[in-house]
């Protein structure tokens, strides 16, 4: 649920690289005229290789118009098969440095196998994931569009959320400050961590006293319904925390309500604008989010739900009744459901997936995918069918956070930028139920074709029929 940051317009309220060094084996290190000459040689290399692929396309197109690495599948010729590091294992927690420097060291290996290898996206299909991304809605806090707006809260590195705890004046909490924090963390620390390969490290600073808000708990509630309301409840909770709390490195604010304060029932996000900013220790804060009732029901997911929110991505159940739009799938529909790891469009917009590991209009070729609860692979096969809208395959496991998972596969999806939050903005077909072998999908003029599968990969076609 998000209370939108922009005052009087707008407003809705749902239900709720680091590079490695040169070793100095070779003696490169001590010598820098070696290392700029290797430099040197390589670029030359790379631009010969490229006016060869230029002059090789040029010439084929000339002969006959055939596209080249492609086959016509109708002249029984076999597809091409694109894969990306199709050995993965299924993540868990790590040291996200550790984890970053690991897959970003140059190895030269590595660059060798990127100009011979036929099968990488790039060469094998004119991969440009570009052509896939849509805008971002103007005017709108949440959205599946790129970039996502400043304000927003960062989703790579350190992101670190005060926890402050809130009492009224008719309510008194019947748990401590310890209690209630331990309903969070580690749960949404770990949650974050795995979703995002180890790119996001939040960190729970938790002050770790009751602060005594001085109207009654209900005037607190209504407030929830506007954005300056929303906005002066979570300003109180600052200022009464500030004379003990150093906020100065502080991303994103959230206020525990005290969970027997029964009127106030739900915790939605706030999302506020710099001109309107909560200001504490020279640190201006535009995320925000309060806690309800409903924490006991949720627990630590609804953190990671509301945190969703903040760092821009909508609601996916539906604001029009009990139903959602991706459940089982995503956070952001279901907050407890049984898949609840974010969509391999949702990873993309957050930059937990590099576009290498997006395949954008790769029509009439095999596309092996990897679950995107794992690390490593190709992650998600696109089209963009048109104006806003783009059809996303992915891969999904039991593994992870989607232990709970019954029917795995293939899930393809509608994204429609032209979509509010709430309304479908992205849509899982097939009755959200997950594709296997033998079956297939047309979603928006392209269809989906699932050829087969093995325990970690699921291996699909796309086509305009």
């Amino acid at each position: 649920m998000v209370s939108h940051g922009r005052p009087l317009v707008d407003h809705e309220v749902g239900p709720i690289l680091s590079v490695g060094r040169l070793t100095n084996e070779a003696g490169l290190a001590e010598r820098p005229w070696a290392i700029l000459w290797f430099t040197n040689e390589v670029e030359c290399l790379m631009s010969r290789i490229e006016i060869s692929l230029f002059l090789l396309v040029w010439l084929m197109a000339a002969c006959d118009g055939e596209t080249l690495g492609q086959t016509d599948p109708g002249d029984g010729a076999s597809l091409d098969v694109i894969a990306v590091d199709t050995a993965v294992d299924a993540h868990v927690p790590t040291d996200s440095n550790a984890s970053r420097d690991a897959q970003s060291a140059p190895d030269m290996n590595s660059v060798q196998d990127a100009l011979l290898d036929s099968r990488s996206p790039d060469s094998a299909i004119g991969n440009h994931p570009d052509g896939c991304r849509i805008g971002f809605s103007g005017g709108s806090a949440v959205g599946v569009g790129f970039p996502t707006p400043n304000a927003r809260l960062q989703s790579i590195g350190v992101v670190r959320a005060t926890i402050l705890f809130a009492e009224f004046a008719d309510v008194t909490s019947d748990r401590t400050p310890e209690e209630v924090f331990q309903l969070l963390s580690p749960g949404a620390e770990a949650f974050f961590t795995a979703n995002s390969y180890g790119r996001m490290d939040l960190i729970l600073d938790p002050h770790l006293v009751w602060l005594p808000l001085q109207e009654n708990a209900a005037h607190y509630a209504a407030g929830l319904t506007s954005f300056a309301g929303h906005r002066a409840f979570m300003d109180e909770a600052v200022r009464a925390a500030d004379p003990a709390f150093d906020f100065s490195s502080t991303d994103v604010v959230v206020v525990m309500a005290a969970p027997n304060a029964q009127d106030i029932g739900y915790g939605p996000t706030w999302m506020g604008i710099p001109e309107y900013a909560l200001v504490a220790d020279g640190r201006a804060f535009t995320n925000g989010v309060t806690s309800g009732a409903d924490l006991l029901f949720w627990g630590s997911q609804w953190l990671n739900h509301e945190l969703g929110h903040s760092m821009g991505l909508p609601d996916l159940y539906s604001f029009d009744g009990p139903d959602g739009f991706t459940r089982p799938f995503s956070v952001m529909d279901l907050i407890n459901s049984s898949a609840p790891e974010f969509l391999a469009w949702e990873r993309w917009q957050l930059g937990w997936l590099d576009d290498d590991q997006i395949i954008c209009d790769g029509l009439d070729s095999e596309i092996q995918l990897t679950p995107i609860e794992s690390i490593g692979g190709l992650k998600a096969a696109m089209v963009r069918s048109a104006g806003a809208r783009v059809v996303v395959v992915e891969s999904r496991r039991a593994i992870g956070y989607d232990i709970g998972l019954q029917d795995t596969g293939v899930v393809v999806s509608l994204v429609d930028g032209a979509l509010p939050t709430g309304r479908g903005i992205i849509e899982v077909m097939h009755d959200r139920i997950p594709l296997t072998p033998g079956q297939s999908v047309v979603v928006d003029g392209v269809r989906v074709e699932i050829v087969s599968r093995t325990s970690m990969t699921d291996t699909v076609v796309l086509t305009r029929p």
